[in-house]
């Protein structure tokens, strides 16, 4: 059975997800530091190394969640033939987008700076 997150953790990491967005849409990523995270967050510094080494590890945790919901929306899709087959991953593709849409848009804007 699935061990259940405390909700407290997850709204932590939420916090840290969205100042972390927010902070990649005005500056690089090599100048965004802990401090300025945890300040948008409105967590301190040590709140923020109870969950993450340095900031590579909150965008590789990011990516690892979108990579993960999209394997996971694919994983119902049947192959019966090609057409069918790429209609149906762009519709999960799509689905998990839509999932956090403000989050996927914020995300894209950072990568096409």
């Amino acid at each position: 059975m699935e061990k259940k997150t405390d909700r407290r953790v997850v709204k932590t990491k939420h916090a840290i997800f969205k100042a972390f967005v927010e902070l990649l849409n005005e500056k690089d990523i090599n100048q965004i530091t802990i401090t300025d995270v945890a300040k948008r967050a409105n967590i301190n510094r040590k709140t923020f190394y109870n969950y993450y080494s340095d900031i590579n590890d909150v965008m590789e945790e990011i990516e690892n969640l979108v990579v993960a919901a999209f394997i996971k929306n694919i994983g119902t899709v049947e192959f019966t033939n090609m057409a069918d087959f790429l209609t149906e991953i762009f519709i999960k593709f799509t689905e998990t987008v839509n999932h956090d849409l403000e989050f996927c848009y914020e995300m894209t804007i950072v990568k096409w700076k």
